[in-house]
């Protein structure tokens, strides 16, 4: 069954149109990925997808309920977090700050000191650091910190925009190891990349966005073996 359901979205910037009848479905449980490379408008739709900007057509679904003139704050409420591109941490605030800052909706801050135990465990290098500075912390450091404070709202569906960016590999492995493991307790998630290879290894589907339209769609395992995606994205 379909969490989020977009329909026929269609996003301009004055006389610019970025997005062009853009569908999708992302299943309830699953990892779901949307690629493609700069400006293709992968980042605008998670935009219109969480409120950010408004679509000049279209909807969009969410467990059945139309969100697509609801306010960002309500969106979030509804259960989807949304990570964007570079975590946008607070770096004069510690790491426990930081993730508290995700448990801003009333109904979750008197539960935060369970959900920060939760996300010491599922990090456990934040939890070795709770005081330490943002700003200090290494790049993988700082986008574990970033997911940990998107989970601190207790979503069913999380929004990744590019969680690998300016990652080494071996902090990228890490990275989606944990995508990985929010599928395993349940959670859905809608991850953005352009790290094609790593992405549709974990990803159970993945659309393929190209100036702004949907170009191909199939099962994580089958792209990679499809010849377009091969020569366009993985260089074979």
């Amino acid at each position: 069954m379909a969490i989020l359901e977009v329909k026929g979205i269609n996003v301009s910037y004055g006389n610019l149109q970025a997005l062009w009848d853009v569908s999708l479905n992302v299943e309830e449980g699953k990892v779901v990925a949307l690629l493609g490379a700069n400006g293709a408008g992968k980042t605008t739709l998670l935009n219109a997808i969480t409120g950010m900007i408004k679509s000049t057509s279209g909807e969009v679904t969410f467990k059945g309920e139309r969100i697509d003139s609801l306010p960002a704050d309500k969106i979030i409420e509804k259960g989807i977090s949304y990570l964007p591109e570079g975590g946008r941490l607070f770096p004069e605030m510690t790491i426990t700050e930081n993730l508290e800052m995700g448990a801003y909706p009333s109904k979750l801050w008197g539960k935060r000191k369970p959900d920060l135990e939760r996300m010491y465990e599922l990090f456990p290098i934040l939890g070795q650091r709770k005081n330490q500075l943002a700003r200090t912390m290494s790049g993988g450091e700082r986008q574990m910190l970033a997911m940990g404070r998107a989970l601190m709202s207790n979503p069913v569906l999380c929004l990744f925009d590019e969680l690998s960016y300016g990652l080494s590999p071996v902090m990228a492995q890490a990275v989606f190891k944990i995508v990985k493991q929010l599928r395993e307790e349940g959670i859905t998630v809608f991850l953005v990349e352009q790290n094609v290879h790593m992405t549709l290894e974990v990803a159970d589907y993945a659309y393929v966005i190209e100036n702004g339209r949907i170009v191909k769609e199939g099962e994580g395992h089958s792209l990679l073996e499809d010849d377009y995606i091969k020569q366009a994205y993985l260089g074979i």
